[in-house]
């Protein structure tokens, strides 16, 4: 039997000063003005969590509240999977987990 490690967790980056005043002036002085795309763009190292496996998943996400999400890689379909918290944490699978089926864009000229 090998011995059980300890789940590793990636933390963010600490947004710079240089960036903080970037997202005023975007934002008009104020950072909730800031656009859906923009937030997820900024955070990408908090959500984008490739190398968790799914029990880490779960741990993290226990802690959080509803709508919390992360994604991972499978590590059996190599595909990545989107896992959100869900309200109801009476129940075994208070995470749901959706594949993500990536696509190709083409561009036109």
């Amino acid at each position: 039997m090998s011995q059980q490690e300890e789940p590793l967790y990636d933390f963010p980056e600490p947004i710079q000063p240089s960036q903080r005043k970037l997202l005023c002036q975007r934002g008009r002085g104020s950072l909730r003005s800031i656009s859906v795309l923009d937030r997820l763009l900024l955070t990408v190292p908090v959500w984008l969590q490739l190398s968790i496996n799914p029990a880490t998943a779960l741990h993290i996400l226990q802690r959080e509240p509803p709508g919390t999400f992360l994604v991972r890689k499978s590590r059996t379909s190599k595909r990545n999977v989107l896992c959100v918290r869900l309200a109801d944490d009476s129940v075994p699978s208070f995470v749901q987990q959706f594949g993500i089926r990536e696509e190709q864009s083409s561009k036109n000229s």
